[in-house]
């Protein structure tokens, strides 16, 4: 599988490009939260666009690419060390609110439901009403899963990339285990997910962005 450049997304402009890194420096409480932030979407982005094409979906292109590059735009609210003073960066205990976070923020930024919607829909493998419900999740009750193949995708491109310090790739074996600790079905269904979509070219995206796969 190709690892698709984000200038090779059909539609995105240089402009779209740049609308998208200005959001997050405008929102980053320092240059290191931008770096991996905006860096991790950049990549989920891209790892998503890699496999629409090797599925050959048909997608909006333009679209998988903003929402890739603005699904985690939320997190910026959740920091609670940002990095500069050399430590690294950590997130608040209430971390699984950054969806709708950023889903309120692009609204409010006057971005249209296509494009919020990436932020709202793509935490864990899809939240369900009735699992916000029996796990008492912080979040009001409803669904918050992918409702187009867009997101969909986005959903699943981020659960091979991490916003740790330093951020790493995801394997296949970890990917699932990480899945497992939310239940055995939300692991069986990351299973579904690799099935229907094969694994995302990891190592051509490990070694151009010099981080670990592990």
């Amino acid at each position: 599988m190709e690892f698709v450049a984000l200038r090779d997304a059909h539609g995105l402009t240089d402009f779209d490009i740049r609308r998208m890194a200005a959001l997050h420096r405008a929102l980053a409480p320092s240059d290191h939260a931008y770096d991996i932030i905006h860096t991790h979407c950049e990549i989920v982005a891209r790892l998503a666009l890699s496999v629409a094409r090797a599925c050959d979906l048909t997608v909006n292109e333009r679209l998988l690419a903003i929402g890739g590059l603005v699904h985690d735009i939320g997190t910026y609210q959740l920091i609670k060390n940002d990095g500069s003073d050399g430590g690294q960066l950590t997130f608040k205990n209430k971390y699984i609110q950054h969806g709708i976070r950023g889903y309120k923020l692009l609204k409010a930024c006057k971005y249209g439901e296509d494009v919020a919607e990436f932020a709202r829909n793509h935490t864990g493998i899809g939240l369900t009403a009735s699992m916000v419900r029996d796990q008492q999740l912080p979040l009001p009750v409803d669904d918050y899963v992918p409702v187009t193949t867009e997101q969909d995708l986005v959903m699943y491109a981020d659960k091979f990339h991490t916003k740790s310090d330093p951020a790493e790739f995801v394997d296949y074996d970890r990917c699932i285990r990480r899945a497992a600790k939310h239940g055995a079905d939300n692991a069986r269904n990351m299973g579904l997910l690799i099935e229907k979509y094969g694994m995302p070219p990891l190592g051509d995206a490990a070694r151009e962005y010099g981080m670990v796969l592990r």
